[in-house]
């Protein structure tokens, strides 16, 4: 019997997905087209990609990343469900609820990982900056970067080659009428 934690905290699947089932089987060596979908075995005996359902997950906050929007999930699992549903990759930021937004328009702290236009991608989590924040009580109010720096970090490419990638992270932020 495998533990829910070799499920990836998903107790609804009934066998191990394929992304961390290292043996032969029909999903060893299967990708699927949806970053964020497992390959489970279907009852024809085949690979079939899938998103989570969550069922009895849980509730254990944590606080994660789709696309480039950080919210707070009810579980790891309703993240990954969520990503799936977006076709998107997620990150987890921390096992707890995100901070709060803050209440004025300023740079915060991004933590992800980072993938180029043509996949290549960082080996850590890179921290990039994002403008978050009220501007007042005017709806179409946006916070936005003022000035920028320009980053440097590595990033590893499909054909195994390795790449210096700039990248611009707001240095400061303000609010766009």
């Amino acid at each position: 019997m495998y533990s829910l934690e070799y499920f990836g905290g998903c107790p609804h699947l009934k066998e191990p997905p394929c992304n961390i089932n290292r043996g032969p089987g029909p999903c060893y060596g299967y990708v699927c087209d949806n970053p964020s979908a497992e390959c489970v075995v279907n009852g024809d005996g085949d690979p079939e990609c899938v998103c989570p359902s969550c069922v009895n997950a849980g509730h254990l906050p944590v606080c994660g990343v789709i696309g480039v929007k950080m919210s707070t999930f009810h579980s790891e699992c309703s993240l990954h469900r969520a990503a799936c549903k977006a076709n998107v990759p997620y990150e987890v930021v921390q096992q707890s609820k995100c901070t709060e937004e803050p209440a004025t328009c300023t740079r915060v702290p991004v933590f992800r990982m980072f993938i180029d236009e043509n996949d290549c991608v960082s080996e850590t989590k890179v921290e990039l900056h994002d403008c978050q924040g009220s501007c007042g009580d005017i709806p179409d109010d946006c916070c936005l970067p003022r000035t920028s720096n320009i980053i440097s970090f590595m990033v590893r490419c499909p054909n195994g080659q390795y790449k210096k990638h700039y990248e611009p992270v707001p240095a400061s932020c303000y609010c766009h009428l």
